[in-house]
């Protein structure tokens, strides 16, 4: 045991030094990083504010989370900032393609279509709508406003158990083809109507 007692007083002889060795290489490395760092700069970077009020109005609704259930969403204000137009039904409505490849009817709004908004196949949209339930006054509502033409197009619109009626659309433009990125071109008209 007394050669225990002497290995630990031979240690405890060096402690000292050693932990002032290790402050002042600590204290030199430091010193040497002051010295030798570049200088930085901080960029701020002001966010833009939009000043499209017609659309930022309604907080963009996620378009996968509304496939899940649209129903859930009957009542409500809802914004999409890019649904594609699958095909149309008559002038004054189309269909759109959900996530889970359920085909969704949107109504344009009739004030919306008096401005001059058209659509066409393809063409991408940003809009803002009502989530409706579709029920047989509805339709019998849009064959008296010549909504719907015919009985064709009354029976497929019965497919439909909810739809958006958009009162503000925008023709963002057609997809890009293959290839040519994500920014397509913009073009159409803007038309805006509140209820």
């Amino acid at each position: 045991m007394a050669e225990g007692a002497q290995t630990r007083g031979g240690a405890g002889r060096l402690t000292v030094p050693l932990g002032i060795v290790a402050v002042a290489s600590v204290g030199a490395f430091l010193y040497w990083l002051y010295v030798t760092a570049q200088p930085t700069t901080v960029a701020v970077v002001q966010e833009e504010v939009p000043t499209d009020t017609a659309f930022t109005s309604v907080p963009a609704t996620d378009f996968a989370l509304f496939a899940t259930g649209p129903q859930n969403y009957v009542g409500m204000r809802v914004r999409f900032d890019s649904i594609k137009v699958a095909s149309r039904l008559g002038t004054q409505a189309f269909w759109t393609q959900l996530p889970n490849e359920t085909p969704f009817l949107v109504r344009l709004d009739s004030a919306l279509v008096a401005s001059g908004i058209a659509v066409a196949s393809g063409e991408v949209l940003r809009l803002v709508g009502t989530v409706h339930k579709m029920t047989d006054s509805v339709l019998d509502d849009w064959e008296a406003r010549q909504v719907l033409a015919d009985d064709m197009q009354r029976a497929e619109a019965e497919f439909a158990t909810t739809f958006i009626q958009a009162d503000r659309a925008e023709v963002k433009g057609n997809p890009p083809a293959a290839g040519e990125g994500a920014s397509g071109a913009q073009s159409g008209g803007q038309a805006n109507q509140s209820q």
